[in-house]
């Protein structure tokens, strides 16, 4: 199974991601792809709040994030594809993918290093965030 459902709760600090994601390039864009399109590289996860939503649903969803393609300037400044804002029917969805240590309690030494390095893709209602 490759999802687990845990609360967004790996705050490093309030900017921590983005201190991080300018360290980032294309060889992240295209780990973070991976991650998203076929849950490979790392770990999916989603909120307590999605896991609530009928299963046909949640099928959407992870469909729809993994065929996520509408990046741009204005979501995706960095051009890391690390998060997203996206409708699924009516349900509005965020998704984010951080960089752990292998360890899982902070963050990576080197984002760009997989084997230092697990991504954690959190699927979760804006609310939850």
């Amino acid at each position: 199974n490759r999802f687990l459902f845990i609360s967004p709760s790996f705050d490093q600090g309030p900017d921590s991601n983005l201190r991080w994601r300018k360290f980032l390039g294309a060889g992240h864009r295209t780990l973070n792809d991976q991650l998203r399109q076929t849950g490979a590289g790392g770990r999916m996860v989603m909120t307590v709040g999605v896991a609530a939503l009928p299963a046909q649903e949640i099928g959407a969803i992870l469909l729809a994030v993994a065929n996520f393609d509408a990046f741009d300037g204005n979501n995706d400044p960095y051009d890391t594809h690390d998060c997203a804002l996206l409708h699924v029917g009516d349900r509005q969805l965020f998704f984010k993918i951080d960089y752990y240590n292998r360890a899982l309690v902070n963050l990576s030494p080197d984002a760009s290093d997989p084997a230092v390095t697990i991504r954690v893709m959190t699927v979760m209602l804006p609310e939850e965030y």
